[in-house]
């Protein structure tokens, strides 16, 4: 095979290469790609479906303007349960906190003992509340004696609904890199780059983050000018930016 041939194929596998490259980084400034399904659906304001087995009760929250809303499910086997609902509020947006139960109202006890029962609750009080962490739990015992406990998933108050990168400086970049992203969930986050083959070149990881908006650095070492994939890893969710290293 001549020289020329493979020196014009060589070029022209790479211009390929740069387009689809292009595409990808299009492709994911709009999509967000999940590393796994979340466990139970939370997304800081509503809690996974409510459902209910022989003996258990499954309490959801969902937000709303005129305050929380609270739904739970019961089995037969609960039939005339009355519920003491209780509201546990703290300014801090990292679990576990010291948790101070407070009486919200006494849902009286409706009787079917061949049917599942359906109550719905308003908070109205908890409409004031603009941030901090916030946590239900349901208590009531049967008529037969039996204790019946119930916690809703824990209510991060005034932060990101889901994992973003809302910005990325200097652009292009020489030596490193700033993101601002938003954290829906405390804990840690991992920052991933890659060229344009999808080989990853370097890692930083940055450990313990609050929930909110936090500025990370990353450093580029000897990175070539080029353009390359960022990946943001945290809470069981990922999102990518493209980023362009100049000299």
């Amino acid at each position: 095979m001549p020289r020329s041939y493979r020196l014009r194929r060589l070029e022209r596998d790479r211009t390929l290469s740069g387009v689809v490259f292009a595409l990808l980084c299009v492709l994911f400034a709009f999509v967000r790609v999940p590393i796994t399904a979340a466990a139970d659906g939370n997304d800081g304001m509503r809690a996974s479906s409510s459902h209910a087995d022989r003996d258990t009760v499954f309490l959801q929250v969902e937000g709303g303007n005129r305050g929380f809303a609270l739904r739970w499910i019961t089995p037969p086997a609960l039939s005339c349960t009355e519920f003491t609902i209780e509201r546990a509020w703290a300014p801090t947006q990292v679990p576990p906190w010291d948790k101070e139960w407070v009486e919200v109202y006494r849902m009286p006890g409706l009787c079917d003992p061949y049917d599942s029962i359906s109550y719905y609750y308003v908070d109205a009080q908890s409409s004031t509340l603009r941030e901090g962490v916030l946590q239900y739990r349901i208590t009531g015992r049967t008529p037969q004696g039996t204790p019946v406990l119930a916690h809703s998933p824990v209510v991060f108050l005034g932060v990101p609904a889901r994992l973003s990168i809302e910005a990325v400086y200097p652009q292009p970049a020489t030596t490193a890199l700033t993101l601002l992203v938003s954290l829906p969930l405390a804990g840690d986050a991992e920052l991933r780059v890659y060229d344009n083959a999808g080989r990853l070149l370097t890692t930083r990881r940055h450990e313990r983050l609050a929930v909110g908006m936090h500025a990370l650095g990353l450093a580029l070492g000897m990175l070539a000018p080029g353009q390359y994939l960022v990946e943001l890893r945290a809470a069981d969710n990922s999102e990518w930016r493209c980023v362009v290293v100049g000299w």
